[in-house]
């Protein structure tokens, strides 16, 4: 993400982001911003790659009513409906074998 951007996505000018870099310290509401954003990033990583997950988080999103995903992660209910907007995407996780062979057996048992 260009700092630009990153800025925008804070609530910062460009002149306030590099204040801040050079104090190496945000504001709180910043901080958590910022935190919230790499916590989206990470859960999507987990079945995503990176540009997959940056177009998704500045797209529109169905399951948020048309908004970027980005754009809610000011907000703590924000960050909330877009971490269960990743949870509903992310692939279910398979079956062990073990499980699949007993439910094969089950239903040859049935018929």
């Amino acid at each position: 993400m260009k700092e630009a951007e990153l800025a925008a996505h804070l609530g910062l000018k460009g002149s306030q982001l590099a204040a801040r870099k050079r104090a190496r310290r945000l504001q709180a509401a910043e901080s958590n911003t910022l935190y919230v954003m790499a916590l989206a990033y990470v859960k999507l990583a987990g079945f995503k790659s990176p540009e997959e997950a940056r177009a998704w988080m500045t797209s529109p999103c169905e399951a948020l009513k048309g908004a970027r995903p980005i754009d809610f992660l000011r907000t703590r209910i924000g960050a909330e409906y877009v971490m269960i907007a990743i949870d509903r995407m992310r692939p279910a996780p398979a079956l062990p074998r073990r499980v699949v062979e007993e439910e094969e057996e089950q239903e040859e048992e049935l018929a």
